[in-house]
């Protein structure tokens, strides 16, 4: 994948729920994974996504391939056999609070007060604005994926 594969105009959150451990699972396998088939609608090859877990975001990565069926185990808690390849980017150093912080009453503002229902927990596209904002916030305290594994 070249950078021109990037889809800057296409942005997701994946969300891991409070399961950190699944987060540095899919980081070190290079995946992410769901039990739900309609994952791959929510997600394509060069697209950029967040990872949100424990009630934040955490970093951001790539999509590198097409959806994929596959039922190997990798994470200890269930299958999540509807998977893409992933490169990890930059991650926060502190985790940027979806909820009761600057960046959720900006985005309140922006997107509404149903936001993170709307594009976490009912994953759909985000919008461009959104997408660009969170790549900024992160870029303000970041960290490469390694440091990030390796601290939390």
């Amino acid at each position: 994948m070249t950078g021109n594969d990037i889809k800057l105009d296409r942005y997701a959150i994946v969300s891991f729920g409070k399961k950190k451990e699944n987060l540095l699972i899919a980081l070190k396998n290079n995946v992410i994974g769901s039990k739900h088939a309609t994952f791959e609608k929510h997600i394509q090859n060069g697209q950029i996504i967040f990872f949100h877990c424990n009630g934040s975001i955490w970093g951001s990565g790539v999509v590198v391939s097409n959806y994929y069926y596959d039922c190997t185990p990798i994470w200890d808690d269930n299958l999540y056999p509807h998977r893409f390849n992933i490169r990890a980017g930059l991650f926060h150093q502190d985790g940027i609070l979806t909820s009761q912080s600057s960046f959720s009453e900006k985005m309140k503002g922006r997107f509404g007060s149903g936001w993170g229902f709307s594009y976490i927990f009912a994953p759909q596209p985000l919008p461009n604005a959104f997408g660009i904002d969170l790549l900024e916030e992160i870029k303000c305290q970041s960290t490469d994926a390694y440091t990030f594994m390796n601290t939390i």
